[in-house]
């Protein structure tokens, strides 16, 4: 069954970021007719313009030398709509390859949102497919629609081991009951940020404190956990988050990539 998906471009907090309706797994396309639906109150698009991959003929990246009509192309960002309809003139249809752009969208983001306001999603609905079959006409192709959820880049990043504990083999006999736990980051963004380290396991959870981080500098983010006075094998994953304090004081946690590491507990 074709497919419509919404694919997000990476963006720093604050900057532009672009969001792509894409389609996949569709034999013949002819025509489109849909809404992008976000929310209005952190959100609001900028600009907007045809894909360049799926009305393509001429395979030179750009449409505006296509038979290309667009019968509608509304942007309502009071109410977080965006409507396109567009339809090849002359009776022509193509086969999109593999993934195909149908509309590139610019977004911004409201500086004065607050940490409940993210990740906000963008979602296509009311659509349409329409594909030309010869002798039989036009008719609307079966698909699914799949959202998109926009969040500012964590721009943290795991270094070296990852995150790992002081003692995968923890002897409570030679070491007592607490053990160590560790990230090691890096900050590949390109200005300082604020960090810490968030680990979870089956029965509770630990954070490092949170400390800066400025472009390119490296930290190792540290806390621990206590064992019970039993052999256990603890499956531990910590993620490095970035903390972004917003105009209303409200704190948004951007995680990163996660790492998953064990401590084989042995009880004498």
């Amino acid at each position: 069954m074709a497919q419509m998906f919404v694919s997000l471009g990476s963006a720093g907090f604050g900057e532009p970021f672009i969001a792509d309706v894409m389609v996949s797994d569709l034999e013949d396309l002819a025509g489109y007719d849909f809404t992008v639906f976000y929310n209005p109150d952190i959100l609001a698009v900028t600009g907007t313009s045809l894909g360049n991959t799926a009305f393509d003929l001429n395979d030179n990246g750009d449409v505006s030398d296509d038979p290309v009509f667009i019968a509608r192309a509304e942007v309502f960002n009071t109410i977080g709509e965006a409507r396109y309809a567009v339809v090849l003139l002359g009776g022509l249809s193509v086969t999109p390859r593999t993934s195909a752009s149908l509309l590139k969208l610019t977004f911004m983001v409201d500086s004065s949102a607050s940490a409940s306001d993210y990740p906000p999603s963008i979602c296509t609905g009311s659509s349409s497919l329409i594909s030309l079959i010869p002798g039989v006409g036009t008719i609307e192709v079966p698909h699914t629609s799949t959202c998109a959820s926009f969040m500012p880049s964590p721009d943290v990043a795991l270094r070296s081991v990852g995150c790992r504990a002081d003692l995968g083999g923890l002897n409570t006999q030679a070491h007592g009951f607490t053990d160590g736990l560790f990230c090691r980051v890096v900050n590949n963004g390109a200005q300082a940020i604020e960090v810490r380290a968030d680990f979870f396991w089956g029965t509770g959870s630990a954070s490092s404190p949170t400390m800066t981080l400025q472009p390119g500098a490296a930290a190792e983010l540290r806390s621990s956990i206590t064992v019970p006075n039993n052999n256990d094998v603890f499956i531990i994953t910590g993620t490095p988050v970035r903390l972004i304090t917003l105009p209303d004081s409200s704190v948004l946690t951007i995680p990163g990539e996660s790492d998953t590491f064990k401590i084989v507990v042995n009880v004498p």
